[in-house]
């Protein structure tokens, strides 16, 4: 997954002609395969509970990160972990807007919900691998959490239920 805005390019020009060059690696034949996530990188996963499931979710809080998202994480890496968590991401954005994802280059469905500064979920969809096509929040969201396809029928989470987030993530956040 990856979010289909411009990702905003920190630091040095080294920096930003190695952000360049890692986005370039998902453009069908420029260099290598588009590059994913290195989960040990992210820190430790949160653990949110909804409806009585455990979800351990890396958190993708910048934007390489998130612009990376799940891309070419296979199936097997999203496996329920051996105490029974789904595995996942959150993504966290500074401040709410319109969020549009993509599956360019992720290689397994994916259900998002996008949830606004209170963790309300504004919109969900189940993304098809590798399409190109936008899936939007509609409204102004700040975080959303993709889990494998079928996953958020299976935790009975929908559009206006809530989902409660750490303090640490909150802070700060909202309009």
């Amino acid at each position: 997954m990856g979010a289909s805005r411009q990702p905003v390019v920190r630091g040095s020009a080294a920096t930003a002609v190695a952000a360049l060059a890692a986005l370039m690696g998902g453009c069908p034949g420029v260099g290598s395969p588009a590059p994913k996530n290195d989960f040990a990188a992210l820190g430790e996963p949160v653990t949110l509970v909804v409806n009585g499931h455990r979800l351990r979710l890396w958190v993708a809080d910048e934007p390489l990160e998130r612009n990376r998202g799940l891309m070419n994480v296979a199936a097997e890496e999203l496996a329920d972990t051996p105490d029974g968590a789904h595995r996942g991401m959150l993504f966290v954005f500074d401040r709410p807007e319109v969020l549009n994802f993509w599956m360019q280059n992720t290689i397994v469905p994916l259900d998002i919900a996008y949830l606004d500064h209170t963790g309300r979920v504004v919109q969900t969809h189940t993304m098809a691998p590798l399409q190109t096509r936008l899936y939007s929040s509609i409204e102004p969201a700040q975080f959303a959490i993709e889990l494998p396809a079928g996953m958020l029928a299976t935790i009975g989470l929908g559009t206006g239920d809530r989902v409660s987030l750490p303090d640490s993530l909150l802070k700060g956040n909202g309009p």
